[in-house]
């Protein structure tokens, strides 16, 4: 049983600012004791300006969705939710993103 839980930030991030985040992507195939991995807040808002998300550079795989992102001091700023469907995106644009992720921001607000 752990004797501490993450703190929920009460500000908000920042461009620019360094996350990461911990969860078990793709269980079957890699490390079954979890990934832990860095990025970047790439912009505050989610897609079409979506305020309750936020983009983050960390590559995300099925089994990040619901894992935490923290800031660098261990604080929780949001919660893994989804990446941009790459094959969609190439089929209209010809071109292939990589690391656009999103997560749910500001929880603890």
């Amino acid at each position: 049983m752990p004797r501490e839980i993450a703190a929920l930030r009460k500000a908000p991030v920042e461009l620019g600012e360094g996350v990461a985040a911990f969860g078990y992507p793709l269980a079957s195939v890699l490390s079954s004791s979890g990934n832990f991995n860095r990025g970047d807040v790439s912009a505050t808002e989610g897609m079409k300006d979506d305020t309750r998300h936020m983009q983050i550079s960390i590559p995300v795989q099925p089994g990040n969705s619901g894992g935490p992102v923290v800031d660098y001091y261990g604080n929780v700023v949001g919660v893994v939710r989804h990446k941009l469907d790459a094959m969609m995106v190439a089929a209209v644009s010809g071109d292939i993103p990589q690391n656009v992720n999103f997560a749910i921001k500001e929880i603890g607000r």
